[in-house]
């Protein structure tokens, strides 16, 4: 028999960290199971995968016998360690027996498990390239442009994040046909100008996110046409690309917009929050109207008989303008901005409009492209 012995208080945070990879939806079911593995006598590795994307990390045991290794129902042992928590846990693996045993303080339980033999991997033998990017790089770039990606089965390379590296800079980028974010950091270059950039879907992305929200180390991402590895060494993220091209981002960023309005952040989202709600809330609609220093932000359902409008100070010193946007898609673009004020770059109401911090380092640049929508005057 083998034995692993642990606190949840230090397992129960990395294991539910790798069972939001688990899906619901398994085509297999060993992959409704979180893969347990002793890596020494005070190391646990932890795995879960969807087929798609496989999420490993480290997390600090009491003692463990090296080589132990099972797989168990994600559900279950996650309801049961979160019911234990805060107290010391041992479980005990009999091969010959189909349940593995559990006892802490006062208590005990039994759970089946299944072998670790048929557990499945992502392929990762192939060549590939590498580079070290510091976390907090890939934290902003991943967070910042997550707000554009695409939900359309029928573009399926719009559905996730592109990461491109440059010689003088990393870019990432986003888009859904509609908006589009772009995110370039010139801390990151490249030696090797023919490095070809990847697509990596949502749910990596965001499981990533997650994972170095506090970190101050170096990832490593290493990647080739089918594959993509976010490294470091407590935990590991594999998942597989998008196929496909990604569009050419910088081609539909406008070049000449010249009707320029800087708003305060803070004071716009407020607006929108309060003044959304009393129009049509299956698309959004809302309308900007620039004139004398002001935008006033109006809303209105005339199926409803509801309308409602705010006006914020800003400035503004242009003929007046009138646009219509999509609130929600606003209020994305303002939750990335981290600067005081946002500055919309504009040229005519059907045109596309740029929205970007008023103040960015100098080392970093964020844009966030809107197409207008035609609403009631506009």
């Amino acid at each position: 028999m083998k034995k692993l012995y642990f606190k949840t208080s230090e397992v129960l945070p990395s294991l539910m960290q790798v069972a939001k990879v688990v899906s619901p939806k398994n085509t297999l079911p060993i992959l409704g199971d979180i893969l347990f593995k002793v890596h020494d006598s005070s190391t646990l590795v932890l795995t879960a995968s969807d087929g798609e994307t496989c999420v490993s990390t480290k997390t600090p045991i009491i003692d463990g016998d090296e080589g132990l290794s099972f797989c168990i129902d994600a559900k279950d042992i996650t309801s049961t360690l979160s019911s234990l928590s805060g107290r010391d846990v041992t479980l005990t693996l009999d091969e010959t027996r189909t349940v593995l045993d559990g006892k802490y303080d006062n208590g005990e339980f039994s759970l089946p498990f299944e072998s670790s033999e048929n557990y499945p991997t992502v392929n990762t033998t192939c060549k590939m390239d590498e580079k070290i990017v510091p976390a907090q790089s890939i934290l902003n770039a991943l967070t910042m442009t997550s707000c554009a990606i695409g939900h359309d089965e029928l573009r399926p390379i719009m559905n996730g994040v592109h990461i491109d590296f440059f010689e003088d800079c990393m870019v990432a980028a986003s888009s859904d046909g509609h908006k589009l974010a772009r995110y370039s950091d010139k801390n990151i270059t490249s030696d090797t100008p023919e490095i070809k950039g990847f697509t990596v879907t949502e749910k990596p992305a965001k499981m990533i996110t997650s994972m170095i929200q506090k970190m101050d180390d170096s990832i490593k991402i290493s990647f080739n046409e089918k594959n993509v590895i976010f490294s470091c060494k407590d935990f590991k993220v594999v998942s597989r690309l998008l196929e496909g091209r990604f569009p050419n981002y910088n081609a539909v960023i406008p070049k000449d917009n010249a009707v320029i309005a800087v708003i305060n952040r803070e004071q716009i989202m407020e607006t929108i929050k309060r003044v959304m709600p009393f129009g049509n809330q299956t698309f959004k609609n809302i309308s900007f109207s620039f004139e004398n220093g002001k935008v006033t932000i109006g809303a209105e359902n005339i199926d409803f008989s509801k309308k409602a409008s705010e006006s914020v100070d800003c400035k503004f010193d242009a003929e007046p303008f009138v646009i219509g946007f999509n609130g929600a898609d606003i209020l994305s673009a303002m939750a990335t901005i981290q600067s005081e004020t946002a500055t919309f770059k504009m040229k005519t109401a059907d045109r596309a409009v740029i929205i970007e911090p008023s103040t960015q380092c100098a080392t970093c640049e964020y844009l966030f492209t809107l197409m207008p929508i035609q609403i009631n005057n506009v």
